[in-house]
């Protein structure tokens, strides 16, 4: 019989808590970085670490930036 607990603990989970506190607490700064790294990712067609870095970081529940956005 599997132990819950144990599956649990076991369990893959992409977000980055460390990286969700960066979007949370630093606000629009802490976007603004992550946008702007998701922005360098897509200029230099670097798709497989992007589907890596999105999730991790938690842009996938936030809007894209604009570059005009970013730029501001």
């Amino acid at each position: 019989m599997d132990n819950p607990r144990q599956k649990a603990r076991s369990a893959l989970h992409w977000e980055n808590q460390r990286a969700r506190e960066l979007l949370t607490e630093n606000g629009a700064i802490g976007v603004l970085v992550a946008e702007l790294i998701r922005e360098y990712l897509d200029f230099y067609k670097l798709d497989y670490t992007k589907q890596i870095f999105m999730p991790e970081s938690n842009l996938m529940s936030k809007q894209s930036s604009s570059k005009q956005e970013l730029h501001e």
